[in-house]
C-alpha cells in the first residue's frame, strides 16, 4: 500500500523538538503531524494499537489530543490503519542506565553496546536537566 506524503510545514518554527534517537516510525510519524503532536500521540498510546479513522471531527480524542488539523493529517495520511506507536520504555530506561552509570564514557559505551557520543549526550541531558531543576530546600 502507497501512503500520500502530506505538506506539513512545522508550527513554529523556532521551537525545534530534538528527534535524535526517536524510533524511524515516530520520525516519520512527526515529519506528518509535528513533533509535538507526535510526541502526544506517543505518550497517549504509545504501545498500543492506534485506530485511525478516515475522517474525524474535533470532538474525536485523537483531534482533542493533538489538534483537528494535525489529526486530519494523519487521517489523510494512514486512513483506516491502525498504528502501533512505540512505547520508548526501553529508550527510558536505557537512557537513566546511562545517566546513572559511573566510568568513563568509553566503559559504560561498551558496557552497554552504545556509542561513546550517545554516553556523552545523555550525561549532558542528565546535567542539564538536574541544573533546570527547582532547589526545594533553598
Amino acid at each position: 500500500m502507497t501512503h500520500k506524503k502530506i505538506d506539513t510545514a512545522p508550527s513554529n518554527p523556532v521551537e525545534k523538538i530534538d528527534m535524535r534517537g526517536w524510533p524511524a516510525g515516530l520520525v516519520e510519524l512527526a515529519e506528518v503531524v509535528g513533533p509535538e503532536a507526535a510526541q502526544i500521540l506517543q505518550r497517549e498510546w504509545g504501545g498500543i494499537r492506534l485506530y485511525v479513522p478516515r475522517s474525524l471531527d474535533e470532538r474525536h480524542p485523537i483531534a482533542l489530543a493533538i489538534g483537528l488539523e494535525a489529526a486530519r493529517k494523519l487521517c489523510q495520511w494512514r486512513p483506516g490503519e491502525q498504528l502501533l506507536l512505540p512505547s520508548l520504555y526501553a529508550q527510558r530506561s536505557r537512557k537513566a542506565m546511562i545517566a546513572a552509570a559511573k566510568g568513563s564514557h568509553a566503559q559504560i559505551a561498551r558496557a552497554l553496546g552504545v556509542t561513546d557520543r550517545h554516553v556523552r549526550g545523555v550525561k549532558a541531558g542528565a546535567r542539564e536537566a538536574d541544573q533546570s531543576e527547582p532547589d526545594l530546600f533553598g
